[in-house]
């Protein structure tokens, strides 16, 4: 769900516009679906509405009072969707969607059609502070997977698949893959490959700068390419032998104390919406884990167990400086909903006990090595 406020007015408003629409013409998720009103407390907007696979949006609006129990001009607003998947036997029970870009698309299309104008002020503000709340939460899950994945597995095979499954499901991505460089040719070995055309792919060679994998590799910077066909770097080799057609994608260097040791990359969202700077944040973030947990397998693999004098460092290391910035951040987000925003606080200390949880995993790597 999303949480936003507007004023009484707007909200009589959206409320007196909404049922004025025609809501006999729903269109596909693709179009500008219509919107209504549904009683006095609420406006829903639905997509393919006479399908059996319809998604169902409201914006429900809730009376804010002052501490003299006086009613405010503000209202609370909160967005919900609901899914009904399609069923062979029958209707299934309509489930929540959780996305939040789904749930910014219906805000922008009530504030569009409804009130008449695009979000601004004070009303951006507040839902990009519960996006940025949204994303550090799915950030900090992320690095506890990775770091369950480095406390558990040691097979660098195993490591290598659990790492890319669930960087990829992170990030909601149809395909992707890790690349590790192979030392004595400099070249890039897809050494795991996720979507639908793995295993065309799986094995495959790049020389050394070759696409977007190579040129990651060798500068060591993350890239994000919001549309494939508009850059000079991207190689489609790989899409004309696979037959996958990549058209957005983002790039991060598998970085570790003995430097670049591989790239991950990922293609295409699976809700057909572009990468955003957003999303390569929390793969720099994921991939810095990953190298971490690879460089570590790797060393087992070859020697049995990794130095002693340099593993617990590394790990550490890896480990201190993303924490620290999650760390701050979650005290900022705490003590702004303490006063502004009371609904989102037992989500952020959630959120905080996560993170002393990873940092309490990093310590017990660290001394078990």
């Amino acid at each position: 769900m999303l949480k936003f406020y507007i004023a009484f007015d707007d909200k009589n408003q959206a409320q007196k516009q909404a049922g004025q629409l025609d809501v006999s013409h729903s269109k596909p998720p693709d179009k500008h679906p219509p919107i209504w009103e549904n009683g006095m407390g609420c406006v829903n907007l639905v997509y393919d509405y006479d399908s059996a696979d319809a998604k169902a949006s409201t914006i429900f609006f809730n009376p804010i009072f002052e501490h003299d129990g006086r009613l405010s001009r503000m209202w609370e607003c909160i967005t919900e969707i609901t899914h009904r998947p399609q069923m062979p036997d029958g209707q299934a029970r309509r489930v929540k969607i959780t996305d939040l870009e789904e749930h910014q698309t219906l805000v922008e299309c009530f504030f569009r059609e409804l009130l008449g104008r695009t979000l601004k002020g004070q009303e951006v503000a507040i839902i990009q502070d519960i996006a940025t709340l949204q994303r550090r939460i799915e950030e900090l899950e992320a690095l506890n997977r990775v770091a369950t994945i480095l406390n558990a597995a040691h097979d660098l095979q195993m490591v290598l698949e659990l790492a890319i499954e669930r960087i990829g499901a992170a990030l909601r991505a149809k395909a992707g893959s890790l690349l590790l460089r192979d030392e004595d040719t400099g070249e890039l070995v897809f050494a795991v490959v996720l979507g639908p055309v793995a295993d065309r792919i799986l094995g495959r060679r790049l020389s050394p700068g070759q696409g977007i994998a190579g040129w990651v590799a060798q500068t060591g910077e993350a890239l994000l390419i919001p549309d494939t066909s508009a850059d000079s770097r991207f190689s489609g080799s790989i899409d004309e032998e696979s037959g996958f057609v990549t058209r957005s994608m983002v790039c991060a260097p598998l970085k570790t104390s003995r430097g670049i040791i591989g790239v991950v990359q990922l293609l295409n969202r699976v809700n057909g919406r572009r990468f955003s700077e957003e999303d390569l944040h929390l793969l720099e973030v994921i991939a810095l884990h990953a190298a971490a947990v690879i460089e570590t397998a790797t060393l087992l693999e070859r020697e049995g167990k990794p130095p002693a004098e340099s593993a617990p460092a590394n790990l550490a290391e890896e480990f201190r400086r993303p924490l620290e910035l999650l760390e701050s951040h979650l005290g900022e987000l705490f003590n702004a909903a303490t006063h502004q925003n009371p609904d989102m606080v037992r989500t952020i200390e959630k959120a905080m006990e996560g993170a002393e949880n990873l940092r309490k995993i990093s310590r017990h790597l660290s001394r078990a090595y």
